[in-house]
């Protein structure tokens, strides 16, 4: 296994590092307006949206990249020698499957944990972090808006993003390998693996409708004054976090279902069905 993944990273190597090159040299541009504020935070305002449209550009093809590449190896003549190696059909698919997971998580991480230092930085810069959170937090409280809720609801927005991103490979590999199992020597062969994906969707999605989720469980408003006094005589007036994460559990297991039933159906394919 430990070689597969080896390939797969050797395969990415540039593409990574590319990515990886872009947002260090982004990231040293929004440095450089924050501790040098030239042309009054305009450089920093600049790279501040960059980082934003690389974030979204670096989901975009980790998504792309694990699917095109795999739909590559199956009608390459010199790519699909992978499947020709002494390594099991199933090994082979789990670590595509396993480094596209892990690739697109450290992406994630990488800019989540950059965000979250770059907002601090420019306000600590600015001089008004501690009063921007304290005034913040009064600021909610008298409104009557949870922060605790807010919270909850961007942990679990990445919670939702993970199983979403999971179940994304696990259909777009398997549409993939029923598109070159069944139209094997066609040309629009790609246009019946996009036509399997959304169908295969549409039926996950189907399933998942019947589950409640954790946003509609959060309350982020309450009346004024209300929490105060919730706070004071014990009363549970919003869902806990442990509440929230047993609403996700029904949709978890329906992705870790696709997951193996994609990877259980394309190694079946790959040795029964496609002629490599």
């Amino acid at each position: 296994m430990l070689k597969l993944l080896k390939y797969e990273f050797r395969k990415g190597l540039t593409s990574i590092l590319v990515m990886l090159a872009i947002t260090a040299a982004l990231e040293g541009y929004f440095l450089y307006g924050l501790f040098s504020w030239a042309d009054d935070g305009v450089h920093t305002a600049i790279a501040g949206m960059m980082l934003l449209f690389m974030t979204l550009a670096v989901y975009v093809f980790v998504l792309v990249r694990g699917v095109t590449s795999y739909s590559g190896e199956l009608k390459s003549r010199s790519a699909y020698l992978i499947f020709m190696t002494p390594h099991s059909t199933r090994k082979i698919i789990a670590s595509k499957f396993l480094f596209t997971f892990v690739l697109g998580v450290l992406f994630g991480g990488l800019y989540i944990g950059l965000g979250v230092v770059d907002v601090g930085l420019l306000l600590r810069e600015l001089g008004e972090l501690e009063e921007f959170i304290e005034m913040f937090r009064e600021a909610m409280q008298e409104l009557g808006i949870r922060v605790d809720q807010i919270a909850m609801a961007a942990v679990f927005t990445v919670i939702y993003m993970v199983l979403s991103l999971l179940s994304f490979f696990a259909v777009a590999y398997l549409a993939v390998t029923l598109s070159h199992t069944l139209f094997r020597d066609k040309s629009w062969r790609w246009v019946m693996a996009i036509l399997f994906y959304f169908m295969i969707n549409y039926g996950i999605g189907l399933i998942n409708s019947i589950f409640p989720t954790a946003y509609m469980s959060m309350r982020f408003t309450e009346a004024p004054g209300v929490g105060n006094l919730a706070e004071a005589y014990g009363i549970q007036t919003a869902p806990t976090f442990k509440d929230l994460l047993i609403l996700v559990v029904p949709q978890a297991l329906v992705s870790l279902a696709t997951i193996i039933a994609s990877f259980f159906g394309c190694a079946w394919m790959l040795d029964k069905k496609v002629s490599l």
